[in-house]
This record gives C-alpha cells, sequence and structure tokens, in this order.
C-alpha cells in the first residue's frame, strides 16, 4: 500500500482519490484526516431536502468507485493514501437524520457522527468487512459504506438522547 504513487500519475486523479492530497501528506491515519477535513461540510448538509442529500451522496459514491477504481493502478488495492471514499462514508453518516438543531448540539452531533464513522470504518462489522473484498473500487468504497449507516443509526440514537 503506497502513500505515494508513481510519479507518471495525473495530478488531477492523486487530487481527487486523496482528497486534496490529505492521504498522502497525513502523517498517521489518512483516513481519519480526510474524515475529519470534511466533518464541517455537514453542518449545512443535513439542511438539504432530503431529494438533494440523496442526489448529491449517488453522485458522490459513483465518483468515489470511479475515482477509486483508476487510483488503485497506481497506489495498489484500497491503498491508504486513497482517501475520497472516507467521503462518501461520511455522507452516509449524516443522510436523511431528523432535523438537528443548531449551535453547539449541532457540532457535538457532527462530532459523534466523526466519531462513529471512525470506529466503524476501522473496526469493519459485518458486512462491512466482506464488503471491502469486493473488485476495484466497489471494495474501496463499500465498506466505508457500510461504516457510514451504522454511523447513521448512531447519531439517530445520540440525537434521542442529546436533544
Amino acid at each position: 500500500m503506497k502513500r505515494r504513487p508513481p510519479t507518471n500519475t495525473p495530478l488531477p486523479l492523486r487530487m481527487a482519490a486523496t482528497l486534496f492530497l490529505i492521504g498522502e501528506a497525513a502523517p498517521v491515519a489518512p483516513a481519519t484526516f480526510a474524515s475529519l477535513a470534511v466533518t464541517p461540510l455537514f453542518y449545512r448538509f443535513v439542511d438539504l431536502a432530503s431529494w438533494i442529500q440523496g442526489a448529491a451522496t449517488v453522485a458522490v459514491v459513483w465518483i468515489a468507485v470511479a475515482v477509486s477504481t483508476r487510483a488503485e493502478f497506481y497506489y495498489g488495492h484500497d491503498a491508504k493514501a486513497i482517501t475520497i471514499d472516507e467521503v462518501a462514508g461520511m455522507m452516509v453518516t449524516f443522510l436523511l437524520l431528523p432535523a438537528l438543531p443548531h449551535g453547539v448540539l449541532r457540532w457535538v452531533l457532527l462530532g459523534i457522527g466523526f466519531l462513529l464513522f471512525r470506529v466503524f470504518d476501522v473496526l469493519k462489522p459485518f458486512p462491512a468487512g466482506r464488503a471491502q473484498n469486493l473488485p476495484r473500487g466497489e471494495g474501496v468504497v463499500t465498506d466505508d459504506l457500510v461504516a457510514g449507516l451504522y454511523a447513521n443509526l448512531g447519531v439517530r440514537v445520540a440525537l434521542l438522547f442529546l436533544s
């Protein structure tokens, strides 16, 4: 699992696959750094209409699979540097949640979502571990989607207790 690709790797592919090079530059845990980098974007994402959230998530998943499939040629299968899959997983984490309160409590819930996503992405509870074995970009992205689904359920439980 290479953190840096060969020099002939197209820069646009590197930028997309590594979330603007976070996957290559992070000193440790590039997936955690990438997930943390996108977490603030979800402050407004959760307010969007459900059809917009769904369409955006489907688009990002499709792009993530395509980019990851191509990036594996340069980085290797499910390489740590490939972090676009974290964006897709985080989108599922915050997809179609009930209305979140604004302010500090929303930031707390976003933090809980981030932490739960990372825990489930690392632990890979069934069927995430098996999903990772799918070929090409499907395997890179699908385990993150499952982790996002578990995290989404966790955020819903936290919302019940915190609001």
